[in-house]
């Protein structure tokens, strides 16, 4: 599973993480792909972690999961795009899982690549 992506994910790219659950207790790195946007950050609980521009537009960071059961949330900003710029826009929808959940969409992740070669 693939995490949901929001009406402005339009004409970006993921890199990383992939999977649409990621694991409590870890540190994951998000690598993303959002030309226009003039920021991205990942929230995890009420922890807002910016991403940093790379080259072409990609944004990363590591950021830890926390321990509790949750969701991580990515959001940017693009500039124009509101009368407010200093609104975000919800770009990506992770869940934050146990492993046993994280290791069901492991697999199903790997049986999908095996059938699409």
């Amino acid at each position: 599973m693939f995490p949901k992506t929001y009406q402005r994910w339009h004409q970006c790219a993921l890199h990383e993480p992939l999977a649409g659950n990621l694991l409590i207790g870890k540190f994951i790195m998000f690598r993303l792909d959002v030309p226009v946007a003039s920021e991205v950050f990942a929230v995890i609980g009420q922890i807002w972690h910016h991403l940093r521009r790379k080259e072409r537009g990609t944004r990363e960071g590591q950021v830890h999961t926390g321990y509790e059961i949750g969701s991580a949330t990515v959001y940017a900003r693009f500039p124009g795009s509101e009368k407010d710029t200093s609104l975000f826009s919800q770009i990506l929808d992770y869940k934050i899982v146990k492993k046993v959940e994280t290791e069901i969409c492991a697999t199903y992740i790997m049986r999908m690549r095996n059938f699409n070669l």
